[in-house]
């Protein structure tokens, strides 16, 4: 018995110095973010995607961004695995914050990166998303996207009218969303 706990009390010192450092440091390791560099960070910009949606059009980001056809205050764009926390995320996002920026030009799109066709992601958009909701429902079947922006399910990004990023990470309770939409428009 005493051998065994020697031992076990010889291993554990061992395995704790075999932990060169373990006192925690002030340092940031990560790689800093450079501003207005192309990227999927806050203070990034966006790089131009093309994308399909469901009534089989295609959207360029750019055409959204200030000098596009189409300019926008803000881009909010959200990942979709139509499962049930996107479907209440997506139904919050319609019931809570479209009402908030209804006298802006804000831009929802609903990006499906899971099926595997633009059919696929057509017939999900029927079975999930009204037409009445003013959702445009796009499909990432390659994952374009999804790897560009580093998407994932419920991954929400937003984009303000030059195309930098104010958010990218989960949508949590929406209120960050909120905040990154009002610093958009304000702008």
């Amino acid at each position: 018995m005493y051998f065994s706990k020697s031992i076990g009390l010889v291993l554990f010192i061992f395995f704790l110095t075999a932990c060169a450092d373990l006192k925690p440091s002030d340092d940031d390791e990560r790689a800093s973010v450079v501003v207005g560099s192309e990227g999927h960070l806050p203070t990034q910009k966006s790089k131009d995607f093309t994308l399909s949606r469901t009534d089989d059009e295609t959207i360029t980001l750019s055409d959204y961004l200030d000098a596009g056809s189409d300019p926008a205050d803000a881009i909010l764009i959200y990942f979709t695995m139509w499962c049930s926390t996107c479907a209440a995320h997506t139904s919050d996002i319609v019931s809570t914050i479209k009402p908030l920026f209804a006298d802006n030009n804000v831009h929802y799109l609903i990006v499906d990166y899971v099926s595997g066709s633009l059919a696929d992601t057509i017939i999900e958009k029927e079975n999930n998303i009204s037409d009445s909701w003013g959702l445009e429902v796009l499909s990432d079947n390659q994952n374009i996207v999804k790897d560009q922006l580093h998407g994932a399910m419920g991954v929400t990004v937003v984009v303000d009218a030059d195309g930098t990023i104010l958010y990218n990470q989960d949508y949590g309770n929406g209120l960050k969303i909120v905040e990154a939409l009002n610093e958009a428009v304000e702008n």
